[in-house]
């Protein structure tokens, strides 16, 4: 954050560098930001001819201790090595690989060797190459130690501040190599062309160092990858890999409409003119969040908050095929399709219970207290906004997505942050809680903690922005409001039962039908936002979409009821491959 603040300043005021150094040079002759570019596409072999002609530096001489250039170059190594042996010391780095706090670290003997190397030059009439190659080695040792962090992300967790301190010592290290070689290398062109590959670099480096995209980029990928990890082992468990578990969702889809319906006549009634805005904001949070949570323990399912975990799911799996060098469409399709008719299923048991338990409870509340649970210009304002053309029920309902997406994110942040700060272990060692839950019930606590605050804290998130969405942006002159499937189907149910269904036979089936619509934009934001990013997270590069969209269209048409109910056999489409005269001669 504090580079942020610091590229931002520098856009506008840029800094001042000393008036012979090389930085101010590159920047005073490549001055445009794309410089760069050009300078990377002529060949290294023409830069090399042009050094050659102009006659330039072609290699060091150790022993001339005068020769500024030197002297600049091993203060510049000294310099990188204090700074590798420091950050490699750091606490977020040592805690996951204890052993890179001990004296015989990596980072803490490449300074030593990196010393005796240096202090070697004022005797020696020709550098020592095995203390040369042992430096490299323990370099190597170093990078490996940071390759092993980065491999085992799953069971360390991430941060901003780790990923900053790992793609920092990951530069130096390399930076430190490059110039120990042209330090070392008495070779004419090899010295050459490590020079044009050092020259290059520093070009792109002060053309983007006031870049914010690429400073965000660089830092946060790490971050994005544990979060789209652990969403997407989350998103597993939201896909019906056969027909028991296709029944499964149904039922527990279910419940998820009767606590919404529940929920949706509870927000009517704490509706009053009296309510604060902010205090509107709390009442409605409290009143998702209490629904959301209520969902989540009894294993309920809400259809529209499957989607940003399925997709990356989707990633995942791309992922470990691009790896092998192949993405399997036919598997993907398949995946596509399970996730198609779960989402159809749990939309399907949302609706089913949502409305008729909405009119039902409508229905017994006037019973009740005598008196309707809202007037007929609330009930009638109520289907007005969920009219498709008539209403922004449509953007909103993208808003909707947008949130169900940023939630997955959170949940993912949470469940990386549990690893991360081993905050299972840390409770367990809680005397407070010892004593108010025993061993038993602070272990059990704990387990609870490490499997479920990730959903948990999705869940509140959710809640609390679809609480206070409204206020907030009233508050900066913007109305926006979400619109979200299941809520809406409950709404449209206490209205049908205020207003009495049968007099409103046109503009029932209008309504319901923009229901589904509804969810529709909801199901898709969401799942195409969480499919972006888990795509980009893992850098997978998809460019086969042509053959995943014709696998999908062919199994649609010969067998589109798999899109709804869950097959006693799974079928694969493999689409015949067209046969070239070529191929039929190889083949023969």
């Amino acid at each position: 954050f504090y580079e942020t603040i610091s590229k931002i300043n520098h856009k506008f005021i840029p800094p001042l560098d000393h008036k012979y150094s090389t930085r101010r040079l590159i920047n005073e002759v490549f001055y445009r930001k794309d410089d760069y570019k050009w300078v990377q596409a002529i060949p290294d072999q023409l830069w090399e001819k042009l050094i050659h002609q102009l006659e330039v530096l072609c290699h060091f001489d150790c022993q001339n201790r005068e020769d500024k250039n030197l002297n600049s170059m091993i203060s510049s190594i000294q310099i990188l090595s204090h700074r590798i042996a420091a950050l490699g010391t750091e606490h977020e780095i040592t805690d996951k690989l204890p052993h890179l706090d001990e004296v015989n670290s990596p980072f803490l003997q490449q300074n030593k060797e990196v010393t005796l190397y240096l202090d070697s030059f004022d005797n020696a009439t020709e550098l020592n190459n095995e203390d040369y190659n042992h430096l490299v080695i323990i370099l190597d040792q170093c990078l490996e130690n940071l390759r092993i962090l980065h491999r085992r992300r799953n069971k360390f967790g991430t941060s901003l501040r780790l990923t900053y301190l790992v793609g920092r010592l990951q530069q130096q290290i390399n930076r430190l190599k490059t110039l120990l070689i042209l330090i070392h290398q008495k070779d004419t062109a090899n010295f050459r062309h490590y020079t044009i590959l050092l020259f290059k670099e520093l070009v792109q480096a002060e053309n983007e160092k006031t870049s914010l995209r690429r400073h965000l980029h660089d830092n946060t990928n790490l971050v994005a990858y544990q979060v789209a990890e652990h969403s997407a082992r989350t998103g597993v468990s939201y896909i019906a890999q056969n027909k028991k578990e296709f029944f499964k969702f149904f039922r527990k889809s279910l419940g998820g409409g009767i606590i919404v319906a529940l929920f949706a006549i509870i927000k009517i009634t704490l509706s009053r003119p009296d309510l604060s805005p902010f205090g509107e904001a709390v009442v409605f949070s409290l009143n998702y969040v209490m629904a959301f949570v209520l969902i989540y323990i009894t294993n309920s399912t809400l259809a529209t908050t499957q989607p940003a975990m399925t997709a990356s799911a989707i990633a995942e799996s791309m992922e470990g095929k691009a790896k092998e060098g192949k993405i399997s469409m036919n598997n993907l399709a398949s995946l596509v399709v399970k996730i198609h008719r779960t989402q159809f299923i749990s939309f399907l048991g949302n609706l089913l219970m949502a409305v008729p338990v909405a009119y039902l409870l409508t229905k017994f509340y006037t019973q009740l207290f005598g008196h309707q649970l809202a007037g007929f210009e609330k009930a009638t304002k109520i289907l007005e906004d969920i009219h498709p053309w008539e209403s922004a029920s449509i953007f909103y309902a993208a808003i909707a997505g947008l949130f169900l997406f940023l939630a997955g994110l959170v949940s993912g942040y949470y469940d990386n942050k549990v690893v991360y700060s081993r905050i299972p272990a840390r409770l367990k060692h809680m005397k407070t809680l010892k004593k108010l839950l025993g061993t038993k019930g602070i272990e059990t606590f704990a387990n609870y903690i490490e499997y479920k605050l990730g959903n948990l804290m999705g869940y509140i998130f959710l809640g609390i922005a679809f609480g206070s969405l409204t206020v907030i942006s009233n508050f900066f002159g913007i109305h926006l409001e979400f619109r979200h499937i299941t809520f809406s189907a409950g709404n449209f149910g206490i209205s049908m039962a205020i207003l009495n269904a049968p007099i409103f036979k046109e503009q029932v089936l209008l309504d319901f039908m923009s229901v589904l619509i509804i969810g529709l934009v909801n199901f898709f934001v969401s799942f195409g936002l969480a499919l972006w990013v888990g795509i980009r997270a893992r850098k997978v590069s998809f460019r086969q979409r042509k053959e995943l969209f014709r696998i999908i269209g062919l199994h649609a048409v010969k067998f589109p009821q798999d899109f709804f109910f869950a097959p006693n056999k799974e079928r694969l489409i493999r689409p015949e491959q067209k046969s070239t005269p070529e191929k039929a001669g190889r083949e023969v």
